[in-house]
């Protein structure tokens, strides 16, 4: 408790001192919006005609500028795909504006990689509309599949949504959605992500460089905004794929004051599968299901204060059902999110607006086996969960034109339910058996303040200065981290250098299985014999090249891990988890390098954008491969990728897509023989045993894929109607997912021949040609 305290009264005086220096200036402050679609938009900037004052807006539009008393002022205000527009006042006491931006019509470039200022080599911005123009997989755009696509951002097996950054793995991303963490990500075995690209309004990735406000994940931020609502008409779409169907409204509820925005995602095969299945076979049938559902409220108490209300919940189920005049049974499994989040936004002064955050956060997984007959029942579980709740406080404080304070404090209570098993059964209504098993709960604090100031001079020296102060509190044990925060920006010969270092920390575990499909993980917090995981990364970029239409930026980076944690070697966790404590090796240490290039060209008709990754990464236990170091699951020396997005009229465009990436590493078996084996009964028998060649000396061939999509808009008395068509994987690589020892099998002259016990492998995605059609009103 005495931990608790001390943070939170730190950071009250601190604020407190900060605010009361810097509240007595005058502002000019507001917010930026679309004037079609009321929505904020982030990054605009708004400058001083002829002068050297200029702020950007954030990601509500919001922003503040300061002047002199007692002058005229011209403003202008400016952003890529809009009308600039300029605005003179006279600066007699604080002002509160609003400013509605013009689409400008006669601009037809397409951008994907938004040109934003704010982007360089460590950190990237897409939006909604730039997520849908790429090709898709079963006609279902997706968030991840285009993060995929960008520098030091590669996929795991193919077809996953994991997002893998510099050299990092899965359960090291800190994934926001309206700034609450989501624990799981994917739908229908990583086929598809769980966010609805219709929702969204901006993504912001962060690989490094990472401000003091992230905190508790090791190697990047995905920073998810969903739309607000229009303020002044109701709008939407709809839209229908060989995946999924979607709805998306949006509009007011009392006009200018409270909006609302809604979407929903249902997968349809159920519907198909369910009955076919009981018609080919007897007795069976099988059904698979996901859903999404996002709901936002908006409300605008005044001109200075806001507050939102936002909603997410998604699901996935499959089951197996088994039924006859004897016995029946089933098979269930259950795994998915929900989040909800209340945000309070508040312009104290005209330099300082508070920001509070309170959320809530569930991930969970079960699993179901029942078995009935006339004289037996029985229903075996298992389910993990992790839940968050969250509370978060922040201050953002422009204490002149050149000088941003941001402070805060963050307060999370986690409660870990790692794999609880049950098992109950009845005989005759008479013997009974009720047992829980493998009942590891635990819950544990998480708290942190937090500080970082952005110095700029003259334009061309950019600054961020912070750390992060953080604190665990475990059932048996307390940690603490110190997490510096660095970035250094300078702008010389129209080339921007950039340098970064960050000091990150870890509180929480992922204990993942090895199911291809099946989301077998589970989330355990650190105690005295599992601590923490650290990192520490450094960048070099450099960004703004240009040789003629060509813009170039590119990224070298070094990071290391410590305190890494794994499964010993041959766990299963296929029934649930037993004692985790007990089947892990612990006390990991591993490090990555790399350098990546992003090369992009933009004219009116065509964007396109060459990405190159050259990245290794290597770990090390003491209890496996001997104590050597090995190379990581993940490691792919080389990804590379082209991307073209062809604007051929209004009328239709075309995009294309081709990925090359190193092969996976694997561990081989190098011989097979016949071992004896001692069971129980003290029988004495024979079974296959292989030995294996050191871990992940292997690697798998590598992969290769083109996609192309293209696009039909057309005008319609009520919108616009989208047909999109798209092909996975023209050339139909054979891309192998998993390798195993078998035997091949063919037919010759009518007999069954089987070859030698030889390596074959599965892959999954042959070509896979797709449709959806969407109507947007």
């Amino acid at each position: 408790m005495k931990n608790k305290i001390f943070f939170i009264v730190f950071f009250i005086a601190f604020n407190f001192s900060v605010i009361k220096t810097y509240s007595q200036e005058i502002s000019i402050s507001g917010y930026v919006y679309d004037s079609s679609t009321e929505q904020p938009v982030a990054g605009c900037l708004i400058f001083e005609a002829g002068g050297k004052k200029a702020v950007s807006s954030d990601s509500k539009g919001y922003f503040s500028i300061s002047f002199n008393k007692n002058e005229y002022v011209n403003l202008q205000v400016s952003y890529i795909g809009y009308d600039t527009q300029k605005h003179t006042y006279f600066t007699q006491n604080d002002t509160i504006i609003i400013i509605l931006l013009t689409p400008n019509n006669s601009i037809e470039e397409i951008t994907v990689l938004s040109q934003s200022k704010q982007n360089t080599g460590n950190k990237i911005s897409i939006n909604s509309g730039q997520i849908k123009l790429l090709p898709t997989l079963g006609g279902e755009a997706d968030l991840i599949k285009i993060l995929q696509l960008t520098p030091g951002v590669q996929q795991g097996r193919e077809g996953s949504s994991d997002i893998l950054v510099r050299g990092g793995s899965p359960d090291q991303n800190l994934i926001l959605l309206d700034n609450v963490p989501l624990y799981y990500i994917n739908h229908l075995g990583g086929f598809v992500s769980v966010f609805n690209p219709d929702i969204i309004e901006e993504v912001t990735l962060i690989k490094g460089g990472f401000p003091a406000y992230y905190g508790g994940r090791l190697s990047s931020v995905i920073d998810i905004k969903t739309i607000e609502g229009n303020s002044d008409k109701y709008t939407g779409s709809a839209s229908i794929g060989m995946l999924s169907a979607k709805l998306f409204l949006q509009g007011p509820i009392i006009k200018d004051k409270l909006t609302f925005s809604v979407s929903g995602r249902r997968f349809m095969y159920d519907l198909i599968t369910i009955p076919i299945s009981k018609l080919m076979f007897d007795n069976y049938s099988f059904g698979y299901t996901f859903y999404d559902v996002n709901i936002k409220l908006n409300y605008k108490i005044n001109p200075k204060t806001k507050l939102d209300l936002s909603y997410y919940g998604g699901n996935d189920n499959m089951k197996f059902l088994y039924k006859d005049n004897k016995f029946e049974g089933s098979e269930k499994l259950n795994w998915g999110n929900y989040a909800y989040s209340l945000r309070f936004n508040k312009e104290l002064s005209k330099n300082v607006v508070l920001k509070t955050l309170v959320s809530n956060s569930d991930y969970h997984y079960s699993q179901n086996e029942t078995y009935e007959d006339n004289t037996f029942n029985s229903l075996n579980e298992t389910k993990c969960e992790i839940n968050d709740i969250n509370f978060k406080i922040n201050t953002d404080i422009n204490v002149n034109q050149n000088v941003l304070i941001q402070t805060g404090y963050e307060a999370i209570y986690h409660d870990f339910k790692p794999g609880t098993s049950s098992y109950y059964y009845e005989i005759s209504d008479t013997i009974t058996d009720n047992r829980t098993y493998n009942n590891f709960n635990s819950t544990a604090f998480e708290q942190a303040i937090f500080f970082q100031s952005k110095i700029k001079f003259l334009n061309i020296l950019h600054i961020d200065a912070g750390a992060r102060f953080s604190n665990f509190i475990g059932e048996d044990s307390s940690f603490y981290g110190i997490e510096p925060r660095f970035i250094f920006s300078a702008l010389l010969n129209k080339i921007e250098i950039n340098a970064t270092y960050s000091n990150m920390n870890q509180y929480i575990h992922l204990l993942s299985g090895s199911g291809v499909l099946m989301p077998t993980d589970f989330w355990v917090p650190s105690y005295k014999d599992v601590i923490p995981e650290k990192s520490t990364q450094y960048t070099l970029g450099f960004d703004k090249l240009k040789i003629k239409k060509v813009d170039i930026s590119t990224v070298i980076y070094y990071k290391t891990f410590k305190n890494l944690i794994d499964y010993k070697e041959g766990v299963s966790t296929i029934n649930g988890l037993n004692d985790w404590k007990k089947i892990i090796d612990k006390n990991g240490t591993g490090y990555s390098y790399g350098f990546e290039l992003l090369m992009k060209y933009n004219s009116k008709k065509i964007e396109s954008w060459v990405s190159y990754t050259y990245s290794r990464t290597f770990r090390q236990f003491d209890e496996q491969n001997l104590g050597e170091k090995f190379i990581y699951k993940y490691d792919k020396p080389h990804n590379f990728i082209i991307t073209a997005i062809y604007k051929a009229s209004k009328k239709y465009s075309f995009s294309a897509s081709w990925t090359f990436a190193s092969g996976l590493p694997m561990t081989l078996a190098t011989n097979i023989y016949n071992a004896p084996v001692d069971f129980e009964e003290g029988i004495l028998d024979f079974a296959d045993a292989e030995l294996y060649t050191p871990k992940n000396s292997y690697r798998m061939k590598p992969y290769h894929r083109l996609d192309l999509s293209l696009n039909r808009t057309k005008q319609k008395k009520h919108g616009i109607a989208i047909l999109n068509l798209s092909i996975y994987n023209v050339y139909n690589r054979f891309n192998s997912n998993y390798y195993y020892y078998g035997r091949e099998h063919h037919i010759v002259n009518g007999n069954s021949v089987y070859s030698d016990t030889k390596l074959l492998s599965m892959s999954f995605f042959p070509i896979m040609p797709s449709i959806s059609y969407s109507f947007v009103f």
